[in-house]
């Protein structure tokens, strides 16, 4: 099992590697790892799908990995601080309060990543964890969410693989996961805060009518 120290590891080998570290979620499941790419300019649908993910999977634990400015004077803003620095962030979020791994680094004349201090906080509230936001399952997606949760997926999904293969179709999730997650992006496609909830619209997906018989 990765814990925040080793995940702050590799972390630093990418950057190191890569000379950036884009925005990702490290989501952990019981016998595998997912990796979500976050978009840091669309928050709330990346906030929701994580959340999604945590619920509909059950997900004891993940981190957040990015980059971002820390500033030296708090009375400024980061991007107003001239004496700030580059720094990578790692975040472990779980049922558990919050545990962050700050690590400033500066790059030399020939773009190599230079490694300066480093701080870890406990107990620290980030926008991030859903497990610290008691309304992290509250909303129209999350309705649609519970819905959908209150069929069994694992019959569904069994009875879908069986009508591709009696078809002659590939199944397009090998995986059980993967049809969860392809769940969480058809509630994301079908379902905004602004309109009335479709519930027909269940019985839509992937042409699988959501009764059992």
């Amino acid at each position: 099992m990765p814990d925040l120290e080793s995940i702050l590891e590799k972390a630093k080998s990418f950057l190191e590697d890569k000379k950036e570290h884009k925005p990702i979620a490290i989501l952990e499941l019981k016998d595998k790892i997912i990796i979500h790419p976050i978009d840091i300019n669309n928050r709330k649908d990346e906030y929701d799908i994580i959340a999604m993910i945590v619920r509909l999977l059950d997900v004891p634990v993940y981190w957040i990995i990015m980059e971002a400015w820390v500033g030296k004077d708090f009375m400024k803003r980061p991007s107003d601080d001239e004496d700030r620095k580059e720094a990578l962030i790692v975040q472990e979020c779980s049922k558990k309060k919050g545990k962050m791994i700050t690590v400033e680094f500066t790059k030399d004349d020939n773009g190599e990543i230079v490694w300066g201090s480093q701080l870890t906080s406990e107990d620290i509230y980030s926008p991030w964890n859903v497990f610290a936001n008691s309304s992290r399952f509250k909303g129209k997606r999350f309705i649609m969410l519970n819905k959908i949760m209150e069929k069994d997926l694992h019959d569904v999904y069994r009875r879908a693989s069986k009508r591709w293969k009696k078809e002659g179709n590939e199944n397009p999730f090998p995986e059980f996961d993967k049809f969860l997650l392809f769940i969480i992006q058809f509630i994301l496609d079908i379902v905004k805060e602004e309109d009335e909830i479709d519930f027909s619209q269940i019985d839509a997906l992937m042409n699988i009518e959501f009764d059992n018989t």
